[in-house]
């Protein structure tokens, strides 16, 4: 699963240095929660990605690379507010949209985020039965500033 390379296209650079390390520390962590077996972020052997277009624009690589990559920037749609071709949940556009702001801002994604997350892949109501997973992706980025207020949930 070599999904870290930042990818970005040829001769242009709509990010800045710190910027495409992020972007590269955001792919990790995507493919971290592939190998977590968060079920919407692994497709066989491929994770799923960030991307960054010349134009600027944020575009999600679902895990199977069959399918099309979705634009983080377009507008949401329908009863659900999900972007077009979208064929997650919310938690989980909500959690990218946050990854997105880490990498163009910095802003660290809340734990609670990344909570709703893990509970909505494995269909449960609460943390506590998928509590070792969650460590594990925090604990794998707590030096990288990715998250934050992680330990009022991890308890």
């Amino acid at each position: 699963m070599n999904t870290a390379n930042a990818t970005v296209a040829p001769g242009s650079a709509p990010l800045t240095t710190k910027q495409q390390y992020r972007l590269g520390t955001a792919n990790l962590v995507l493919q971290k929660l592939a190998e977590l077996e968060l079920r919407n972020f692994k497709h066989g052997p491929f994770a799923a990605r960030l991307s960054v277009t010349a134009a600027g624009t944020f575009h999600f690589h679902l895990a199977d690379p069959a399918e099309k990559p979705i634009n983080m920037d377009a507008v949401v749609q329908g009863p659900h507010r999900l972007w077009p071709g979208f064929p997650y949940t919310r938690s989980e556009m909500i959690f990218l949209r946050a990854l997105a702001a880490f990498v163009r801002d910095g802003v660290k994604i809340a734990g609670r985020v990344l909570a709703a997350v893990f509970c909505n892949s494995f269909a449960v109501d609460c943390l506590a039965p998928v509590q070792w997973r969650y460590r594990a992706a925090v604990d794998a980025f707590r030096f990288a500033g990715v998250f934050s207020d992680t330990e009022k949930l991890a308890g």
